[in-house]
């Protein structure tokens, strides 16, 4: 089921994060993965830090945006770095539509079910671009 939170906006703002605008460290520090190229920095929007996502997360998460064609957005404690151990992951994507979700659903990184019940995982049709974002767009293969 595609989730819509009231107050979503369908303008999206591209800010960079002065922290995170160097791909070299756009990978996080627990996971050294490889950096993403000049042509897809994702866009840390306020209040986000590419820093909370692992090399190998980042990675499954521009598959996916590639995959589909559309933006991917994590919000929420994934996107502040505020996490924890049994927190779910939040997505946006835009127009999507029921069978796109079950696809790329899998794609996703998601919470270890084994500490809660299904994939942990909600994804939203539209961004609060005044809220912390980190948004992956499509790259052309």
């Amino acid at each position: 089921m595609v989730k819509s939170a009231v107050g979503f906006g369908n303008d999206v703002k591209t800010l960079m994060n002065e922290s995170s605008s160097d791909p070299a460290s756009a990978s996080g520090p627990s996971d050294p993965g490889p950096a993403p190229s000049m042509r897809n920095v994702p866009e840390v929007g306020p209040g986000a830090s590419l820093d909370s996502l692992t090399g190998s997360e980042i990675a499954r998460i521009q598959n996916a945006a590639n995959r589909i064609g559309k933006p991917i957005s994590v919000v929420g404690s994934r996107a502040t770095g505020a996490a924890g151990p049994t927190s779910d992951w939040d997505f946006v994507i835009e127009g999507i539509n029921s069978r796109v979700r079950h696809s790329v659903a899998s794609s996703l990184p998601s919470a270890d079910v084994t500490l809660g019940v299904g994939a942990r995982q909600d994804i939203f049709s539209n961004l609060i671009p005044e809220l912390p974002y980190i948004t992956f767009n499509p790259v052309e293969q």
